[in-house]
């Protein structure tokens, strides 16, 4: 294992991101994989769709993770956010940064930031949704906007209430 780790460090220190997609059911693999976690800077660790998109309900609900992400995630064209979303729980600045790499992109509009007016952000966000398709939820199992709204603002609501009272 040591020289595995010691391998793709190495390669972490050129201009590259590592993707392991784990394909493997067999409880040493994952084991291993998972070891590895952590130890590679720019490792990224990739289950099956299923999985990863169970990960990313799990810490943020209100996101349909839809095959589409996961295609870019497989294909090291997102960014380190997109690869948190399974890892964490996105704090509001997190959720506001996701929303305009994922919705918004390089078109000039303005997000307003949740701290300033969570009001105008979830209507920003409902208006650049109306112009994209459901997307299959694994999770749910049908399809789905790829923002849930009322989670979101339940999320943004909880997130600011408890970030204001400085915990």
């Amino acid at each position: 294992m040591k020289d595995c780790v010691d391998s793709l460090k190495a390669l972490s220190k050129l201009p590259v991101k590592i993707v392991v997609r784990l394909c493997a059911h067999d409880e040493k693999a994952t084991e291993f994989v998972s070891k590895i976690d952590g130890k590679v800077d720019s490792l990224v660790i990739l289950g099956d769709y299923w999985k990863e998109a169970m990960k990313v309900n799990l810490h943020n609900p209100w996101l349909t993770y839809g095959l589409g992400i996961h295609r870019l995630r497989e294909s090291c064209l997102t960014s380190d956010l997109l690869n948190d979303l399974g890892r964490r729980a996105f704090a509001a600045d997190d959720i506001c940064e996701f929303c305009k790499e994922f919705l918004i992109g390089e078109k000039e509009i303005e997000l307003p930031r949740p701290h300033n007016s969570l009001d105008a952000f979830l209507r920003v966000i409902n208006h650049l949704l109306e112009d994209e398709k459901s997307q299959w939820n694994p999770v749910k199992k049908k399809p789905t906007p790829w923002i849930d709204m009322e989670e979101l603002e339940r999320q943004c609501r909880s997130l600011l209430k408890f970030e204001g009272s400085g915990k």
